[in-house]
């Protein structure tokens, strides 16, 4: 599985991209801007103790990046034929000192799980190439506000409990992004893109009734 997912990964965020750099016995990451230019010199790098392909997600092991004497996972479900994963929010945090005891763990968590996606390198030029959202018309855009709203409502209550600083406008801004991807639109977005499509049909009375929901 090391192998399966060798190679460079995107990850979204408000201002530009987070690079996953996975090799077969490590993981880099650093920040970048949405053309891939690095923010800084910055990287994170940690090694990959095991890689651990269960039924319904993935698991690479690595030593806890607060204490290196236990071991900590890194959760990955719904692999698609290296276009993209999905990094798991709610994924247990339990760290141990054994491979074995954090495997038997994970194997007996029968949970939803939520992720944030993340794109492989290959697949950018297909994620450019689908439509600009400064071209989206209202009906589009009203289609993607009833997806990010369901979104939200299918994971508020979980949501809740990891509800923790940064963690909510991460989240926040996951879950549009995501559901700009799933009405065919680029995802590859920022803040700065984002915000003037809101701005655009947010009097609109259907889309005002649409984002309403969130507060019920």
């Amino acid at each position: 599985m090391s192998q399966e997912l060798s190679g460079k990964w995107y990850m979204v965020n408000r201002s530009g991209l987070i690079e996953v750099d996975i090799s077969k016995d490590s993981i880099i990451n650093r920040s970048l801007f949405t053309d891939l230019a690095p923010k800084n010199d910055e990287v994170r790098s940690n090694e990959i103790v095991k890689t651990v392909h269960l039924e319904d997600r993935i698991l690479i092991i690595t030593p806890s990046m607060r204490d290196t004497t236990v071991y900590s996972v890194m959760t990955l479900i719904n692999y698609s034929d290296n276009r993209y994963f999905q990094m798991a929010w709610n994924g247990i945090d339990t760290t141990s000192n054994s491979v074995d005891s954090l495997i038997e763990i994970h194997s007996q968590d029968n949970r939803k799980l939520y992720g944030y996606n993340v794109f492989s390198e290959e697949y950018l030029d297909s994620l450019n190439s689908l439509k600009a959202i400064e071209k989206m018309p209202l009906e589009d855009f009203k289609k993607f506000a009833r997806e990010y709203v369901d979104r939200i409502k299918m994971t508020k209550k979980e949501f809740k409990k990891y509800n923790i600083g940064y963690a909510a406008v991460t989240y926040n801004f996951q879950l549009l992004t995501q559901s700009l991807y799933e009405v065919g639109y680029n995802p590859l977005q920022n803040t700065r893109t984002i915000e003037p499509l809101f701005k655009k049909y947010f009097d609109d009375p259907e889309v005002q009734s649409i984002l309403n929901e969130v507060r019920k």
